[in-house]
């Protein structure tokens, strides 16, 4: 798979929550198909590339929050 970095931003008082169920999406990097809606709220996630015929995954998610000075 096909790993996307993200960088996010916030005044040093403000609150958020990181909410891993929506907005992903992913490519499998041997067929290039696309998976638009991918949910990571369980912290891994499979699926069937119909063309390599086989399984498709994203597992152990982590995440972290680093201050950018």
């Amino acid at each position: 798979m096909t790993q996307v970095a993200t960088t996010l931003y916030t005044l040093p008082v403000a609150l958020f929550y990181f909410w891993l169920q929506d907005g992903w999406s992913a490519v499998a990097e041997d067929s290039g198909h696309v998976y638009p809606e991918v949910d990571l709220s369980e912290r891994e996630w499979v699926e069937w590339d119909v063309k390599m015929k086989r399984s498709v995954g994203i597992y152990n998610v982590e995440h972290q929050f680093v201050r950018i000075k």
